[in-house]
């Protein structure tokens, strides 16, 4: 169980299962795991239930989504610091020590953005959420990084907030608010060029 702090409600806000692995990782706004420390992160392994080693702080803010590739553990949300250190909605950490890797220093350009959404594939970082500016290059909603960070040309446009990723063969699915007209819109993106496809929107609210 996760019990609750005083002044805050206990609840897992991202969560990865590393299935090669058998390890759980988790976020959320809460600082024990059942009378264990833990602040804003916890790795579980997914056979025997035990709580692992794995300790980084969350230091403000929520992580929205997490990835993994390897020994690296990406993580997004609206944070700005992570085990002290500033990181703006995005970070890389080890999966063995919890440390931050010295990548995704810059992350997005406002405080109020929010990363909601992480996918690794093809050796790239796909990030979604709501932004204008990543890596300090201009990019609406959506960006594909390398896992040091760096944006490359690949630039879709969506309607609005990118909350989820799907992958098929050669496109990413995005899912995106659509605030215009209070709906939800499914782009099919092309990853050789970025080119975008509205495949399906749910009815307005």
């Amino acid at each position: 169980t996760c019990p609750p702090a005083a002044s805050i409600p206990t609840y897992i806000s991202a969560s990865y299962f590393d299935t090669i692995n058998e390890v759980i990782y988790i976020a959320g706004p809460f600082n024990d795991l059942s009378g264990t420390p833990r602040n804003g992160f916890a790795a579980i392994n997914a056979v025997n239930g035990n709580l692992l080693s794995w300790a980084p702080v969350l230091n403000n803010g929520l992580v929205k989504a997490i990835a993994k590739s390897g020994d690296t553990v990406f993580v997004g949300g609206s944070f700005s610091q992570i085990n002290s250190t500033p990181r703006g909605r995005i970070a890389a950490m080890s999966a063995t020590t919890g440390n931050l890797f010295n990548v995704f220093a810059t992350g997005t350009g406002s405080v109020n953005d929010t990363v909601m959404a992480l996918q690794v594939f093809g050796g790239k970082l796909y990030v979604g959420g709501r932004f204008t500016n990543i890596a300090s290059v201009a990019r609406t909603n959506i960006a594909r990084l390398s896992f040091a960070g760096i944006a490359d040309t690949w630039a879709p446009a969506v309607s609005g907030p990118v909350q989820k990723f799907g992958v098929f063969p050669n496109n990413i699915a995005a899912l995106s608010k659509n605030y215009s007209n209070e709906s939800s819109d499914l782009f099919s993106i092309l990853i050789s060029s970025g080119a975008e496809s509205l495949r399906a929107q749910s009815e307005p609210l």
